[in-house]
């Protein structure tokens, strides 16, 4: 009795962890994580997640949630056929958030419990503190 106690249990945690593992593999992402640096706080950052439907069916994404309301996502609306390309805009709002910042987007699709999160990160700095600061030459805060 025991060893099929212990083989149900082995079973009921491998379907689990299968599971768990291959539920949020509806999309391949070509990144999950955006790095923007140093930005300033004159204008507000934006950044694409392209992705792949990989599901084998037609996808129909749910609104992103985001972990502040200072981002925001704009995703595709209509269903997404299976192998087809798409991708998610991400806005983030530099308007008095003076610092260092990392704020997810977690990507919802019907039929599918787990989100894909994605990740974006960088440092608003004053454009007072930039227009103080000798010039270099390729940095981004200067274009």
């Amino acid at each position: 009795m025991k060893k099929i106690a212990c083989l149900f249990v082995a079973l009921f945690a491998f379907v689990s962890v299968t599971v768990a593992q291959t539920d949020a593999s509806f999309a391949e992402f070509d990144k999950t994580e955006h790095d923007f640096g140093k930005i300033t706080d004159q204008e507000d950052a934006f950044t694409t997640f392209e992705f792949t439907n990989t599901s084998g069916t037609d996808l129909i994404l749910n609104p992103p949630k985001t972990s502040c309301g200072c981002t925001t996502p704009s995703y595709p609306k209509e269903p997404i056929k299976a192998g087809a390309t798409q991708e998610i805009q991400v806005k983030y709002s530099t308007k008095n958030r003076i610092g260092r910042f990392v704020k997810d987007v977690r990507v919802y699709a019907q039929g599918h419990e787990e989100p894909i999160v994605l990740k974006i990160r960088g440092e608003v700095v004053s454009q007072k503190e930039v227009s103080s600061l000798p010039k270099k030459e390729g940095s981004s805060l200067f274009k």
